[in-house]
């Protein structure tokens, strides 16, 4: 069986047309997916050797880019990954709707099947969890995926897609939200009933009460759950009754929590979606047109102000003829750190690395600030620090980060770390509310970042334990907060190996 990877970093291409470009997710799950140049499409095949060194955009100027979905198989090509995918491929093949993205092709490459889909260079709307704040933004997010979730409900049987959560939506080239990832969906039918891979696969947290009943069997307002729960995370950060989903719920472990300034009205389509009675729950038709409703009448507000305005102004012309030669302009309306964050992460995110430094020029602005803004430290270190998801990995090839050869998610240069150390210190010492999960990230790499000797060269090791213990504490409280329980186990057994003298400092030699 190939090394997919191997051929990736030899340019060799995938089924004789594929040239992987890099690794877009390997986290989690049976599926890795790779950014490809469709080489049947490219005309300077002579550019192929500087492929690994272009941009998003000098790439989709050589030919069309797709991504690769592939199998980790357990043993070769095992018959669970094959008809995975051939499901994946058959079920929304005929499906055509701006709010879906489905699978091109499928095939088996030396015992691997794969699956060719549009690629998508906004990536998903988990980067979101947590910035949703803006009520415009919500509406447009529920419009768009519950109109793809209102085409597949419709469908002869219904499809049920049974993964809904922010990994599996995606921001199209339209600027549009799509749902993806239909390797566990189904055409639910009576055959189906004995299927146990398809009634329980899925996310825990994003899972509704009653797919935790031995009795499931999938269904639309299972989907829907799973809806509402996407939402309030992208709202809130984290899901709303945390890994447990609605196995919580059932349990009445967690009550919703709401950040002041989330609208009231948004408050209540998540509360309906989650409603713990499935046949209280909106159908996706009608979220699609309450939402659509909602964009609509802000709209018409907007411009009945903007009439009233206008007569107003009118009505005072006469006045203002009076001050003329003692107007003074009023100073304009200062933009929120909110909103300048907001901007600089278009620049952050357009995978193109004059955006990519002039983007991170407007965050360390806001980093610097007497009060910083929380989000802005988290993105500097991300894109600095020793964080191995696809976005922080993508960021410093784009800034040629030579990266360490036993940690690839680390970088090499001492000066680069500290620099991330420091974002990340200011981060897990802040005490700002509602950014908790920012700061257990923090605080954990924090001590991560102390236990390298390489790291901290001339620290006595009383001094490294005592921080070490210190982010972990951090860490810990910040993982009961927000309910993490794998957190709050990492970080107990680390303090148990510290204090039982069982700890040892990493590159001793």
């Amino acid at each position: 069986m190939i090394d997919i990877e191997q051929l990736a970093a030899s340019a060799q291409l995938f089924d004789n047309r594929y040239l992987l470009v890099k690794s877009l997710s390997t986290e989690g799950g049976s599926a890795d997916v790779w950014l490809a140049l469709d080489w049947d499409t490219v005309k300077n095949k002579e550019d192929k050797k500087r492929v690994l060194i272009m941009d998003d955009e000098q790439l989709s100027q050589m030919g069309l880019l797709v991504a690769i979905k592939t199998y980790r198989p357990k043993n070769a090509l095992d018959d669970e990954g094959r008809e995975r995918f051939r499901d994946e491929f058959t079920i929304v093949y005929n499906c055509n709707h701006a709010n879906l993205i489905h699978p091109t092709h499928f095939s088996i490459f030396e015992d691997i099947p794969y699956l060719v889909l549009p690629y998508c260079p906004q990536e998903s709307s988990e980067k979101m969890a947590g910035y949703m704040v803006e009520s415009k933004d919500v509406w447009k997010y529920v419009e768009d995926v519950a109109s793809g979730l209102a085409y597949l409900h419709s469908c002869e049987p219904p499809i049920i897609h049974l993964d809904i959560k922010p990994a599996n939506v995606l921001l199209d080239e339209h600027g549009n939200y799509a749902i993806t990832d239909f390797g566990i969906s189904t055409q639910y039918t009576d055959d189906d009933k004995d299927d146990q891979e398809k009634r329980f696969s899925g996310t825990a947290a994003y899972m509704a009460p009653e797919r935790f009943d031995l009795a499931f069997e999938p269904s639309k307002e299972s989907d829907i759950w799973a809806f509402g729960a996407t939402i309030y995370e992208l709202v809130m950060g984290k899901p709303p009754f945390g890994e447990e989903g609605g196995y919580a719920q059932s349990e009445g472990k967690v009550k919703l929590a709401y950040r002041k300034g989330v609208a009231a009205d948004v408050q209540r389509v998540i509360a309906a979606c989650l409603d713990y009675d499935p046949a209280k729950r909106p159908t996706a038709e009608e979220l699609a047109k309450m939402a659509k409703e909602k964009r609509s009448s802000t709209k018409w507000v907007k411009i009945a102000a903007a009439s009233l305005s206008a007569a107003l102004a009118l009505m005072v012309i006469g006045m203002g003829i009076y001050y003329f030669n003692k107007k003074e302009e009023l100073p304009e309306a200062q933009p929120t750190d909110k909103e300048l964050f907001t901007k600089a992460m278009v620049w952050v995110n357009a995978n193109n690395a004059d955006s990519l430094k002039y983007g991170l020029k407007q965050l360390e602005n806001l980093a610097q600030k007497k009060t910083p803004y929380v989000p802005a430290l988290y993105e500097l270190g991300r894109t600095y620090g020793w964080m191995d998801d696809s976005i922080a990995l993508s960021r410093k090839r784009l800034l040629n980060i030579e990266m360490n050869k036993d940690h690839p998610s680390l970088p090499l240069n001492l000066d680069i770390n500290l620099k991330a150390m420091n974002y990340f210190t200011s981060l897990a010492n802040s005490d700002v509310p509602g950014f908790e999960q920012m700061h257990m990230e923090a605080a954990y790499l924090m001590a991560k970042y102390y236990s390298r000797k390489a790291i901290v060269p001339n620290m006595p090791k009383s001094d490294q334990i005592h921080l070490i213990k210190k982010y972990l504490q951090i860490t810990l409280g910040d993982a009961n907060k927000i309910n993490n329980t794998e957190m709050v186990r990492m970080c107990e057994n680390k303090l148990d190996s510290l204090k039982s003298g069982k700890w040892k400092r990493k590159n001793e030699k």
